[in-house]
């Protein structure tokens, strides 16, 4: 979790004459394979284009993500000469880091949540906004799994969306606690007295942790705020 409440191959040699359908050729997808099969292979590319009556300068091309569009011929020579499928020279596109999710509740301060929730007027009203602040929140945490799971350049690619999102997820998890407070209260028959999201989130996070929440939060309103006037 990345937030403070949570701690917040088989081998079927191919001959030209077998290659059909079609090839899918993406910009550098056979870089990274064709340089690993070559070094299993303890092949130069030199022995590489003896071997298969490639061009050596068209595997260097290849290599070097140069040449984008080779002929179905061709990988069909280079993947009988490594004794591989044609489909083992192309390297699955790498995982990406996806958009930002929508959550219009997690972006909000605390004091327009805790606005948001004092408003609320019967069960119904905080069932709906603890539903939608729940959703938010895994959509949140599906974000940080995929971001995860990137690259390493798509993750200092997105380090900044990472910091966004990190902060939305602490305060999502702190307003879904906040909402399912409200939401039993009016829920409940009893008379209770509901909590704001300041004095939950002084029992979930404790005050250090609060302190420092608040602070960086009015520091990105302040950026934000600036920024827009630059604009």
């Amino acid at each position: 979790m990345y937030a403070y409440y949570t701690r917040l191959v088989l081998i079927f040699p191919i001959t030209p004459a077998k290659i059909t359908g079609t090839v899918r050729h993406d910009e550098g997808r056979y870089v990274e394979p064709l340089r690993r099969l070559r070094a299993e292979k303890r092949m130069t590319v030199r022995q590489l284009a003896e071997a298969s009556g490639v061009n050596k300068d068209t595997i260097s091309a290849l290599e070097r993500g140069k040449r984008k569009r080779p002929h179905p011929t061709t990988l069909g020579r280079l993947a009988d000469a490594l004794g591989v499928a044609v489909d083992e020279l192309e390297a699955a596109p790498a995982p990406k880091v996806p958009s930002v999710p929508k959550t219009p509740i997690s972006s909000l301060s605390l004091e327009e949540v805790d606005k948001r929730l004092w408003d609320l007027g019967n069960e119904a009203e905080a069932h709906r906004f603890f539903d939608d602040v729940r959703r938010e929140r895994a959509a949140l945490e599906g974000w940080m799994d995929r971001y995860a799971s990137a690259p390493s350049e798509a993750r200092f690619a997105a380090r900044q969306d990472f910091e966004r999102v990190e902060r939305d997820l602490t305060r999502a998890a702190l307003y879904q606690a906040a909402a399912s407070d409200h939401w039993s209260k009016l829920l409940d028959p009893r008379p209770a007295s509901r909590k704001g999201v300041v004095e939950i989130a002084m029992a979930v996070m404790g005050g250090q942790d609060l302190t420092r929440e608040l602070a960086r939060a009015q520091a990105e309103q302040t950026r934000v705020e600036e920024a827009g006037k630059a604009g």
